[in-house]
């Protein structure tokens, strides 16, 4: 009998749900993790867990199924919000992952929504020959321009 495999790759685990043909749940298995809070605000996890965590939740829903690999024929994946992920030329893990709820960047996020908050008060994006440039100002208590950045963004 065929069955569908559902695998859902989330922050704190991964599941596997088994589905029969006729649509009613077989079985499920789950593996869970946690994730690293190295500073406050700060959050992240060692990508190699959700490998791991796959192969240890499709195992444990195939087994306590007695459903055979070879009888899944279609397999459907969702997984956690955005996040980051480092890999060097060779396709090797440089960091843990900075995850989806990680908030180290708001100070930008919020110069990017234009919103005046420790001295950002200004974002401006100009598009010339295809090439746009992204420049960023922060003024300090004086008001004179503290901290100036353009960006490339090619």
């Amino acid at each position: 009998m065929s069955h569908g495999l559902g695998i859902d790759v989330s922050t704190t685990a991964t599941k596997a749900v088994l589905i029969d043909r006729d649509g009613a749940v077989a079985g499920i298995g789950v593996s869970e993790y946690g994730y690293d809070i190295p500073q406050p605000g700060w959050s992240e996890q060692d990508p190699a867990l959700w490998w791991t965590a796959a192969v240890a939740a499709i195992g444990s829903v195939l087994a306590s199924t007695g459903v055979a690999g070879g009888d899944v024929d279609v397999v459907g994946l969702t997984g956690q919000m955005h996040g980051l992920v480092l890999l060097d030329a060779g396709r090797e893990i440089l960091r843990p992952a900075i995850l989806w709820n990680d908030q180290r960047t708001g100070a930008e996020c919020d110069l990017i929504r234009g919103v005046e908050q420790d001295g950002a008060v200004h974002l401006a994006a100009q598009a010339d020959g295809g090439d746009v440039v992204a420049a960023s100002t922060r003024r300090g208590e004086d008001g004179a321009d503290e901290d100036q950045h353009e960006h490339d963004c090619k």
